[in-house]
């Protein structure tokens, strides 16, 4: 019994089909691959922001609290 074309297209089609649904999963699968590692990275870079905020703050209190004060002599009123 020889195949027809009728069949022979459906199969070709239906093999078409098979490595579409393959290459959009492929691309899905890429597309969230790429989407999980921005996710990550941008969570250590907003870690490392705020412990560089921190640290800068630390420096900063550290800074103010090593000034000595200065202190003002007071205005002596005209003696008369």
């Amino acid at each position: 019994m020889s195949v027809t074309p009728k069949v022979k297209a459906e199969e070709r089609f239906a093999g078409l089909q098979k490595r579409d649904q393959a290459v959009k999963q492929d691309i899905d699968t890429a597309a969230r691959l790429r989407a999980e590692k921005m996710a990550k990275l941008r969570q250590l870079r907003l870690a490392k922001e705020a412990e560089d905020a921190a640290e800068a703050d630390k420096k900063s209190a550290e800074k103010q609290a090593a000034k000595k004060p200065r202190v003002r002599k007071a205005a002596t009123a005209p003696s008369s």
